[in-house]
Formats: C-alpha cells, structure tokens, sequence
C-alpha cells in the first residue's frame, strides 16, 4: 500500500465513530434502558468532553423480553459480540446513530402494547425499515415526545406496523 492509498484509506474510515445512545442490558432481570448523550452547548464534543446523558427509553419484565429477540439481532447484525454479553449476563454498549434511533423507536411503540402478537408485528415491521424511515419516525416521536404529536406519531406507528 502506498502512501496515498493509506491516506486515502484513513479519510474513508474516521477512527472515531460519532455514538450518542448507550444501551444498557440486564438478561437477568430482563430490563433495557437507552440513554443519549448530547454535545455539551457551544457546539460539537471538544477535548472529550461530553455532555449529560438524558434517558430516552426503558423497558423491563415481559416487554423487555419480548424486545430481546429483536434488539440481540440488530446489534450482532452491526457487528457486537453476543457471547460474551450472554455470558456476562448484563452490558452497557455504545450506538450509532441509526442503530440507536431503530432500538429507541422499537422500545418506544412497545411500551403501551400488551398483546405479544402485536410484539412480533412491531419487531418485524421496525426491522424491516431501512434507515432512513427508523430515522423520519424517530424525529416525528422524539421532536414532540413530550407533546401530543409525539404521541400521535407512535400511535401511528402503531396503528401501521401491528394494526392497534
């Protein structure tokens, strides 16, 4: 390899992945929280500094479990080891962007739901997505999320996926 291709090579592979969502796994009890770490204010992350994480989602008991499944699948698909999280028992695991908003978004139209048919509908219809719709129903749920329209957008979502 030369010394153009390997500057070239670096270009194309930054080191230094942008993750603001941090999932947190217990298989034990089952319970999953996502959490998102925003920039401090003033811009971008400088000198590693980063601001505070606030909580997005979190499921635990018979929804968390039924959520397995699908999240095990989206993170060994993006490359995360399983085994040795499995054999730990319990994990804290960084995310990109778009994995992040595919398990906040799953997390989030599964809470409300009882029915674990309607669980498979909503695992397989988010799984489904390609990113770019994970991430337009994320920004119609999360922008308003403490509003109606942020509702609105997941009893939508809802109402598509499983039919509610």
């Amino acid at each position: 390899m030369t010394a153009t291709s390997a500057s070239l090579a670096r270009r194309a592979h930054p080191r230094a992945q942008y993750r603001p969502f941090t999932l947190t796994l217990d298989l034990t009890v089952p319970r999953m929280v996502v959490s998102l770490r925003r920039p401090p204010s003033g811009g971008p992350v400088a000198h590693g500094r980063q601001g505070r994480a606030q909580r997005l989602a979190a499921l635990e008991g018979p929804r968390a479990q039924g959520a397995l499944p699908a999240v095990l699948e989206m993170l060994h698909r993006r490359g995360f080891s399983l085994p040795r999280l499995e054999e730990r028992g319990r994990g804290r695991l960084r995310l990109d962007e778009t994995l992040g908003a595919r398990i906040v978004l799953l997390l989030w139209a599964m809470a409300p739901v009882r029915k674990p048919s309607r669980w498979a509908l909503l695992r397989a219809g988010i799984a489904a997505m390609v990113d770019e719709e994970v991430l337009y129903w994320y920004a119609k749920a999360a922008g308003e999320r403490a509003g109606a329209r942020g509702q609105n957008a997941l009893r939508a979502l809802r109402l598509l996926l499983a039919g509610e």
